[in-house]
């Protein structure tokens, strides 16, 4: 994968691996380029007898300017989850906005229904 815009970057979140066919396992080894010639790497074991692996990157991974994978069998991929420009590689799930809203709310009536409960007795 590489991105030739003009100073533009992305980031690598997971990959979706097939090595059915090809018996044992097979170690993969993906090099991203951070660009001033930094490099990270991340090697991946790939089992060919159980079918589609989905193998994840870390906060390593963002603001690549290019991504190289190696390995010495042939694979399938599919489902490469990338992010472009200046985005962040999200790192977990975020927490829904109504969330914290509802928390609050739920807090509120909690108090008013002890202190309504605190008054009549």
């Amino acid at each position: 994968l590489s991105r030739r815009s003009v100073n533009e970057r992305f980031s690598i979140t997971s990959i979706v691996l097939d090595g059915r066919g090809v018996p044992g396992q097979r170690p993969i080894s993906f090099t991203g380029f951070l660009g001033g010639g930094k490099d990270v790497r991340y090697n991946f074991v790939l089992d060919g007898a159980s079918g589609p692996q989905t193998f994840f990157f870390d906060d390593r991974f963002a603001q690549l300017t290019s991504l190289r994978f190696s390995s010495s069998d042939a694979f399938q991929f599919d489902d490469i989850g990338v992010f472009t420009g200046d985005a962040p590689c999200p790192s977990s799930i975020p927490v829904p906005a109504a969330l914290p809203l509802f928390g609050s709310v739920l807090g509120a009536f909690s108090i008013l229904g002890w202190r309504r409960k605190r008054a009549c007795g």
